[in-house]
């Protein structure tokens, strides 16, 4: 983002790492994505490759409503998925750099009977401290230390998912809008690698804090190990293109923040104006 006062400095949202992929999109295999994944967060600490990864894919995968199940890697070729898609590529990058996750589903059967494909999936990561943490660059929402089974009266929870045509749904149970504590209600966990069968809630009741921490991450064979000095030219041309607000006539500051959030600019502007 070029700075509001006509700075010559440019900032992005993601190191420049993130601009390493090869030229020939078409030649894309696993191993040259497990070694972007681990480029990403080359030199970074646990913190700072969770909000690497999480800031690229929520920078480059757009919506699209399709209920084709695609691997991390076509969603990756792609750059377009529903939220399971999204949400399972980031956690494959996370899982490639040593980081466990689980993909949780979310639905509510009141809001279904109105809204059938009314449900989500996203991941939780598994820090450190050994804390789940929501994630989902699909939304735009990342909770260190809090699970979807946490949003229950926690301010994360009460995001708005969606808002309620009420032509269309007339329950009471909710008020205009469905928030991410109504989407999981009801939670269903996964393993995308398919280490462990999936689990309702129900299933665990008292032990959804266990599910996914005993099988073993995914082990990367020699050739798809990053090798700075075998895998990274010494040089390399990055091309970069501007994009410009223009408007003949004043903008309020709600309109620009709204072009912010479209354009994916991860700096907020404080101020900015445009005279007729």
């Amino acid at each position: 983002m070029r700075d509001v006062r006509n700075s010559p400095e440019v900032k992005f949202p993601f190191r420049v790492t993130a601009m390493a992929l090869p030229l020939e999109w078409q030649d894309i295999d696993f191993s040259k994505f497990a070694k972007f994944s681990q480029l990403l967060g080359y030199g970074l600490s646990e913190q700072q490759t969770l909000t690497e990864v999480f800031t690229v894919n929520r920078q480059r995968v757009v919506y699209s409503d399709e209920t084709v199940k695609r691997t991390p890697l076509d969603t990756f070729k792609a750059g377009l998925g529903e939220c399971i898609h999204a949400n399972e590529l980031a956690g494959t990058m996370l899982e490639i750099n040593g980081l466990r996750f689980r993909t949780v589903g979310g639905f509510n059967p009141t809001v279904r009977t109105a809204y059938p494909g009314a449900d989500h999936a996203a991941i939780e990561v598994l820090r450190s401290d050994g804390t789940w943490g929501y994630m989902d660059p699909y939304l735009d929402v990342y909770s260190p230390g809090v699970s979807a089974k946490g949003f229950s009266g926690h301010p994360v929870g009460g995001i708005v998912a969606f808002e309620i045509d009420r032509k269309k749904f007339k329950s009471a149970e909710f008020g205009n809008r469905v928030t991410l504590a109504d989407l999981f209600k009801y939670r269903m966990y996964s393993d995308s690698g398919g280490r462990l069968p999936p689990a309702a809630m129900t299933q665990l009741i008292g032990a959804e804090e266990h599910y996914g921490r005993n099988w073993e991450l995914r082990d990367l064979n020699p050739d798809e190990h990053l090798d700075i000095d075998r895998d990274l030219p010494r040089r390399l041309e990055v091309y970069v293109r501007g994009r410009y607000i223009i408007s003949n006539c004043r903008m309020a500051h709600a309109t620009i923040r709204l072009w912010i959030r479209i354009l994916r600019i991860a700096r907020p502007i404080s101020s900015f104006s445009a005279n007729c």
